[in-house]
């Protein structure tokens, strides 16, 4: 029976570069499921935040306790502090969507650019439509993501 030791050098190098490969690629694949994940999760959040726009009353049908449930299901425990402090109270915009009013087309995330690196992650969201229309019905957030509790969570959101 053989051991690596009776391979010599270019058996040890064979065998580390197959270890090497085969870890490429269980990261790559655990890669392209974060990038799934990530990716329904933010688009579960602001179904829910956002809920649908009632042009009855010109405002979102989201109640307070359904934003309140998403907040507490889809964000970090970090961003759940800030939001509680008085910092955020004199923020003067919602912080969701990095404004101050809405448009009834912010009703649908489009996410792109997911970009993962260990237990953090950063992706673009568009609220409305994706494509540009010419008209001021989107916009455009930069989101940062961490894994806590095994679960992919909003930890920061930027405007572009």
């Amino acid at each position: 029976m053989k051991t690596l030791h009776s391979f010599g050098r270019l058996g040890a190098s064979l065998c580390v570069a197959t270890a090497l490969l085969s870890s490429t690629r269980c990261e790559a694949k655990t890669s392209s499921t974060s990038v799934i994940s990530i990716s329904a999760r933010v688009t579960r959040f602001y179904r829910l935040y956002m809920g649908e726009f009632d042009e009855s009353k010109g405002d979102l049908a989201s109640n307070d306790q359904t934003r309140s449930r998403a907040i507490k299901t889809y964000s970090s425990r970090r961003l759940r502090r800030w939001l509680a402090s008085p910092t955020y109270r004199e923020y003067g915009s919602d912080y969701f969507i990095d404004a101050q009013d809405f448009r009834n087309v912010w009703n649908q995330a489009h996410v792109s650019e997911v970009k993962v690196q260990g237990n953090s992650a950063t992706l673009r969201v568009v609220l409305g439509s994706p494509k540009p229309t010419g008209q001021l019905g989107s916009q455009t957030l930069r989101l940062k993501m961490v894994r806590e509790d095994g679960a992919w969570k909003i930890d920061r959101v930027n405007g572009n």
